[in-house]
C-alpha cells in the first residue's frame, strides 16, 4: 500500500492523503484501488489558508510506503505522531484499516470471481468505448456559442469540446476548439 499527500501529485493540498493499494487475484496484480482522504491534522499553522508556502501547511509525506507484505511499514509510522498536534485522535493513523481500503479491494474481487474475470481489460475497453461514445455525442449536441450566454460571439462560429490524440494517435483528452460555420449542425 503506498501513501502520499504530495499536492503536486494527488489533491491540491497536503491535508488531501491518497493512498492506493494493489488488488491481486490469484497472486496476479489486477488493479490498483486509489482513495483520498481529507485529514483535520497535518501539523503546520492553525490556520492554513495563511501559509504563504507548503513547509507553512504543514506535514508532507513523499510517495512512500505504507504497508509492504501486510504489515505497516515502521518509516511512515514513525514519523506521522511526530509531525500532527494529536496523533492519537489522528485519522491518519487509522488508513491502512480504514473501510476504503479494506473493503473496496476485496470487493473487486469478489466482483471479478462472480463474473469468471481473470483480469480488467474487457472490462476496462467497454467502460473507455461506452465514454468515448458518450462524450461524442455530448460535443454534437452543444449549442450554437453565439447563441449562449450574455456575450456576443463570432458569427458563425460554435465553441466545442473534442478529443485530442496522443503522439500515437489514440483518443485520450478534451480540449477546446472552434468549430467553423460549415461543420454546424442542420437545426
Amino acid at each position: 500500500m503506498l501513501i502520499t499527500n504530495d499536492p503536486w501529485l494527488c489533491a491540491g493540498h497536503l491535508f488531501d492523503i491518497a493512498v492506493v493499494t494493489p488488488v491481486f487475484v490469484g497472486g496476479r496484480l489486477v488493479g490498483l484501488m486509489g482513495t483520498v482522504g481529507h485529514v483535520s491534522d497535518i501539523g503546520g499553522t492553525k490556520d492554513s489558508l495563511r501559509a504563504r508556502e507548503i513547509f507553512e501547511e504543514g506535514f508532507q509525506i513523499p510517495p512512500m510506503k505504507l504497508v509492504e507484505a501486510g504489515r505497516r511499514t515502521r518509516r511512515c509510522s514513525a514519523c506521522w505522531p511526530r509531525n500532527v498536534r494529536n496523533p492519537a485522535r489522528s485519522p491518519a493513523t487509522s488508513i491502512p484499516s480504514s473501510p476504503p481500503t479494506r473493503w473496496v479491494p476485496s470487493g473487486l474481487v469478489a466482483f471479478m470471481q462472480e463474473y469468471g474475470m481473470q483480469d480488467l481489460r474487457a472490462l476496462a475497453a467497454v467502460v473507455q468505448g461506452r465514454s468515448e461514445k458518450a462524450m461524442r455525442e455530448a460535443i454534437a449536441a452543444l449549442p450554437d456559442a453565439s447563441t449562449v450566454g450574455d456575450r456576443e460571439q463570432p458569427a458563425g462560429r460554435k465553441a466545442a469540446l473534442s478529443p485530442g490524440a496522443d503522439h500515437r494517435g489514440r483518443q485520450h483528452h478534451a480540449g477546446f476548439r472552434r468549430r467553423p460555420a460549415s461543420c454546424r449542425r442542420a437545426g
